[in-house]
């Protein structure tokens, strides 16, 4: 069990230094490309293992000058997966953003990413998933809101796939749907 929990540090504090070497602070950000980002996402499995997964994720993201509507950004996320065994995942995740329109009030935008994480376990409900490092793909559709009270949020459906990618005999993979809404802290 102690190596478990030493495992599950290690890429806590893999992931915090990561995020914060790369983190943007601003103090004032005015939409998502100038700070740092908080979110919680809840969902579903969509492969009826009957799993509810949930996360927590911190990321940071910069608009390149010559390409203002394209986003880029590093997220780190910690997932618990509520199923027979307790399943924790921790994913390091570099996305792009494509934000399609400028508006005032919302900014609707579509997102991919692809990263690395390790889990604790390498089976979810009976899914082999072959070891505990994982490719983390991430897709999302959504919109930045600016709202009066809570300045602004970010509202998003988002799909995430884990898989090893080959690298061991067993590779089922597990897919989750998620809704996710995130604050500039």
């Amino acid at each position: 069990m102690s190596g478990k929990i030493a495992q599950m540090a290690f890429t806590i504090a893999i992931m915090s230094c990561l995020i914060f070497l790369y983190a943007p602070l601003y103090a004032t950000a005015h939409s998502v490309e100038e700070g740092l980002e908080l979110g919680f996402g809840a969902g579903l499995d969509i492969e009826d293992l009957g799993t509810h997964p949930s996360f927590i994720m911190i990321r940071s993201s910069s608009e390149p000058e010559e390409t203002p509507n394209w986003i880029r950004g590093l997220e780190g996320h910690f997932m618990v997966i509520d199923s027979e065994e307790t399943t924790y995942l921790g994913s390091i995740v570099p996305f792009i953003r494509y934000i399609w329109a400028e508006r005032r009030d919302w900014k609707p935008f579509g997102e991919i990413g692809l990263g690395a994480g390790l889990s604790n376990h390498d089976e979810i409900n009976g899914r082999q998933m072959g070891g505990k490092f994982m490719f983390t793909i991430t897709a999302s559709l959504g919109a930045e809101l600016m709202s009066d009270s809570l300045g602004l949020v970010t509202i998003s459906t988002r799909f995430i796939h884990y898989s090893n990618g080959g690298l061991y005999p067993f590779n089922q993979s597990y897919n989750a749907q998620f809704m996710v809404v995130s604050f500039l802290i």
